[in-house]
Order: structure tokens, then C-alpha cells, then sequence
């Protein structure tokens, strides 16, 4: 058989179980667009191979989801004792503190950072207008250099 209706068919195959696989929520559309340009570019040999290829990219997808939740939880276990740990040290240093919520402490500092990084560009923009050439200005960061002090004059001696 020709080779052109050969690849014709074989492609047809691929982007037909792709459609099915989408359509019935076995892979999002993430997953079927690289699929789907990997299939385009002779990727996938058979059908057999597109399959296997799904069964490795889902696994990754659920690993990567589950290493996740394990570091959400871990962070939050880490934290906890922290507060718990800070708790102790002020209570035997006698010292009665509210336990401070990280979070908040957090998110009150990003939009510290924000509104600097605002202010920052508002500055910017003043001097980018002030920076216009404008009719010759005498400059007012140079230090003004004083006059030298003349040495008072002899007096006129009497004779």
C-alpha cells in the first residue's frame, strides 16, 4: 500500500481514540493538545503506543498531585509546631503573646510590596517627565563653592 494512505489511516486511528478519550474525561484538553501534535509529528507508531503513552502521562499527573498534598500538608504540620514551639519559649520567658497567624503576617507583606513597588513606578514616571530637556537650569545637587576670603587689607600705618 502507499505509504501516504498508510499514514492517513494510521492518523485518523490516533485522532479518533484521542476524540473518545476527551470526550468520555479520560484526559483533559492539556493533555489531548500535546497528544494531539504528537500524534501529528509520527510521535505514536500505533494505537498500542498512543494507549501506553496516556496510561504514563495520567500516573505522572496523579503522582505529581499526590507529592503536592503531601507538601501542603507538611508545610501546615511544620507550621503548627512552629506556633507550638514559639508558644513554649514565651511562656517560659513569662510573656504572653497571641499566637500570630502566618498567613496573614504573609499576604500583609506582599501588599507592602505591592503598593511600594507601585509607588516605585509612580516615581519613575515623575522623573521621566522632569527628565525633558527644558531651557538650561542651573544644577541644584552640586555644592555652590564659596567665594575665597580676601585677607583684610594692610591699614595704612601712620608715620
Amino acid at each position: 500500500m502507499p505509504t501516504g494512505i498508510l499514514w492517513m489511516r494510521r492518523t485518523r486511528v490516533l485522532r479518533r481514540l484521542l476524540k473518545k478519550y476527551r470526550d468520555a474525561k479520560k484526559i483533559d484538553r492539556h493533555i489531548y493538545h500535546k497528544l494531539y501534535l504528537g500524534s501529528k509529528g509520527n510521535q505514536f507508531k500505533n494505537k498500542s503506543v498512543l494507549i501506553e503513552t496516556i496510561h504514563k502521562m495520567k500516573a505522572d499527573a496523579i503522582r505529581e498531585k499526590d507529592l503536592a498534598a503531601q507538601g501542603d500538608a507538611r508545610r501546615a504540620k511544620n507550621t503548627t509546631q512552629k506556633e507550638k514551639r514559639i508558644a513554649r519559649k514565651n511562656k517560659l520567658l513569662g510573656e504572653v503573646a497571641e499566637p500570630v497567624d502566618t498567613k496573614a503576617v504573609k499576604a500583609e507583606k506582599s501588599e507592602q510590596k505591592a503598593s511600594q513597588k507601585r509607588k516605585e513606578e509612580i516615581a519613575a514616571k515623575k522623573v521621566e517627565k522632569s527628565s525633558k530637556p527644558k531651557a538650561a537650569a542651573p544644577k541644584k545637587d552640586a555644592p555652590k563653592k564659596e567665594a575665597p576670603k580676601e585677607k583684610a587689607a594692610p591699614k595704612d600705618k601712620k608715620k
